[in-house]
C-alpha cells in the first residue's frame, strides 16, 4: 500500500500506531499530534519536525490573509476555524495595500498568548526587485534616529549595516509618530515586555520578510526577550552585511524558507557584496504542479502542506458539536486531469482535514472504497442521519487561454433511506493558487449552503431537493 494512502488511513480512523503530545508554538491551546511511526523514525524523532512544520504552514496561511482573492479567502477561514482573531484586518486590494496585519489566538481563558504580525508581501521577482535605496547603513537598533548622527568616516566596517530602503520602510511604519502621536514599535515592544508569556511571530513574504527581520531586531533591541520573539520569512532577500548577520545568529530567531533555485534571495546578494544572508535556512520544492512563478507566496503554502501532510499531521480540531455527529463523510472520490493526479491524496488529506474542523463529530468512512449505497448503509448502522458526499474533479476548458486547469468540487447530501437532498458544486481556475488550496476554497464556499440544507432537511424531514452551482474565475 502507498505510504501516504496508509498515512490518510491512519488519520481518518484514528487508529494511530502511536501518539505524541506537543504544543503547537503559537496555537490557541496544546494539540495531540498524531504521526505515523516507522522503523526509521521513533517518536521523540517526528515530534519536533511535525511541530515545526507545523507552526510554517501556519506562518505561510498568515501571510495570505490579507489577499481579496481565492487565496486569500481560504487563509482567513482557515486560520478563523483553527481559533484566531481576524478583527480589523487590512484587505490588500486595487486601491489600497496593507502594510502590515495583526492576527491573534487566545487561550482556554480568553487570555492572548500569541500575535502573528504579517508584513504586507511581494508577489513577484520584478516587484521584489524594485529595491529602493540599497546602499548600507549603519544599524544599533535601539533607537533608530540616533544612528544617522555619527559621520560614516568615524565608523568602523565591521559594525552592522543594513539595506537603507527596507530599514527605512521598518522606520517609517514602526518608528514614526502616528497621528495621535503614538509610535507602534514601542506599543509592541511595550506589550511584550509587559505579558512575559505573549510570544509575536513576526512573518514576511519577499521584500517583506527582510522588512520583517530589521522589526525583529529593532525589537530586540528594545530588550525585548529573544524567547517571545520569531522571524519567519519566506523567499527574501538579504537585509544586512555579515556583521549584522553575526550579531544576530544567536539573538534573533529567524527561519528562512526559500525555493530551491529561487532567484529573489540572491538578488541583492549578486548585485552588492556586503549584504549576505543568514538564518536557520528550510530548502524547499516547488511543486512541479504549479505553473505559475515558486516566488508567488501560493506555492510556499503549496510546499507547506505537502511537507505536512507527508508527516501525517493534522490541524487542532474545535472541540465535537452533538448535531455534527448526524453527518457521515462518505469516501471522497477523485476524477482528475493527469497533471493534477500528482497530488490527488494530498488533495484527499486537505479536505478530510477541513471537514473534521468544520464538523467535528462527524463519523467518516474507513473503507476509501466504499461505494455511495455503503456509505449509506453505513451511517444507518453508525446513527447517522445524512450522508455527504463529494467528487473532485478537473478539466482544462477550450476557452482558457493562459492553459489554467479547472478544479471543481461537486457535493451530494443524502438521507440514509438514500432519497436525495442537496446537490451543490463550485469551479474555479487554478491560477495563482495551487490544486490543494483550490479544493479546500471550494469546499469552503460550498459550507454556507450545505449547513443551510442539513439545517432544512434536520428541522422538515421533507426537505425539498435543491441545486446550486458556483463558477469562480
Amino acid at each position: 500500500m502507498n505510504k501516504k494512502y496508509l498515512s490518510s488511513m491512519i488519520l481518518r480512523t484514528g487508529a494511530a500506531l502511536c501518539v505524541a503530545a506537543g504544543a503547537f508554538g503559537f496555537a490557541p491551546a496544546p494539540v495531540v499530534t498524531t504521526p505515523v511511526c516507522s522503523a526509521e523514525a521513533t517518536t521523540a524523532e517526528l515530534l519536533p519536525e511535525i511541530a515545526e512544520i507545523r507552526d510554517l504552514t501556519i506562518c505561510a496561511w498568515a501571510a495570505l490573509v490579507s489577499r481579496d482573492d481565492h487565496a486569500g479567502q481560504t487563509a482567513r477561514y482557515t486560520l478563523q476555524a483553527m481559533g484566531y482573531d481576524l478583527s480589523g484586518l487590512k484587505l490588500d486590494t486595487p486601491k489600497g495595500n496593507a502594510e502590515f496585519n495583526i492576527i491573534s489566538a487566545a487561550d482556554e481563558t480568553g487570555a492572548v498568548k500569541s500575535k502573528i504580525l504579517v508584513m504586507g508581501g511581494t508577489t513577484t521577482l520584478s516587484e521584489s526587485a524594485n529595491l529602493d535605496e540599497p546602499a548600507p547603513v549603519f544599524f544599533e537598533g535601539g533607537n533608530p534616529f540616533a544612528e544617522a548622527s555619527t559621520s560614516t568616516a568615524e565608523r568602523k566596517i565591521i559594525e552592522p549595516q543594513v539595506h537603507h530602503g527596507f530599514d527605512l520602510r521598518v522606520k517609517t511604519f514602526f518608528f514614526t509618530p502616528d497621528a495621535n502621536g503614538q509610535i507602534i514599535g514601542h506599543q509592541l515592544a511595550e506589550e511584550l515586555k509587559a505579558n512575559p508569556d505573549l510570544k509575536l511571530h513576526i512573518v514576511g513574504h519577499g521584500n517583506s520578510g527582510a522588512t520583517a527581520t530589521l522589526l525583529g531586531a529593532r525589537l530586540l533591541n528594545l530588550s525585548v526577550p529573544r524567547e517571545q520573539l520569531e522571524v519567519v520569512t519566506f523567499g527574501a532577500p538579504p537585509v544586512g552585511n555579515e556583521a549584522f548577520g553575526r550579531y544576530y545568529l544567536h539573538r534573533l530567531p529567524l527561519t528562512r524558507v526559500v525555493m530551491k533555485s529561487g532567484a529573489i534571495v540572491n538578488f541583492l546578494k549578486n548585485n552588492n557584496e556586503l549584504f549576505d544572508q543568514y538564518g536557520d535556512k528550510r530548502e524547499w520544492t516547488p511543486s512541479k504542479v504549479i505553473s505559475d512563478s515558486p516566488h508567488e507566496m501560493t506555492s510556499y503554502l503549496d510546499s507547506a502542506l505537502h511537507l505536512f501532510f507527508d508527516r501525517a499531521a493534522t490541524y487542532p480540531t474545535p472541540p465535537a458539536r452533538p448535531d455534527a455527529s448526524e453527518i457521515y463523510m462518505a469516501p471522497i472520490h477523485f476524477n482528475l486531469d493527469p497533471r493534477l493526479a500528482s497530488d490527488q491524496l494530498y488533495m484527499d488529506e486537505a479536505l478530510t482535514n477541513s471537514l473534521r474542523q468544520m464538523y467535528p463529530g462527524a463519523r467518516f468512512a474507513t473503507d476509501q472504497q466504499e461505494t455511495v449505497a455503503q456509505s449509506i448503509a453505513a451511517a444507518k448502522r453508525l446513527g447517522a442521519k445524512f450522508v455527504l458526499v463529494e467528487l473532485v474533479s478537473s478539466d482544462l476548458p477550450s476557452y482558457s487561454k493562459e492553459n489554467y486547469p479547472r478544479l471543481t468540487l461537486t457535493e451530494t447530501i443524502y438521507r440514509i433511506d438514500g432519497s436525495f437532498i442537496f446537490y451543490q458544486e463550485s469551479s474555479l481556475r487554478l491560477k495563482k493558487i495551487s490544486p490543494i488550496e483550490g479544493c479546500l476554497y471550494n469546499q469552503i464556499s460550498l459550507k454556507e449552503a450545505r449547513d443551510a440544507a442539513l439545517a432544512s432537511s434536520a428541522q422538515s424531514g421533507d426537505a425539498v431537493p435543491q441545486l446550486t452551482f458556483s463558477l469562480s474565475s
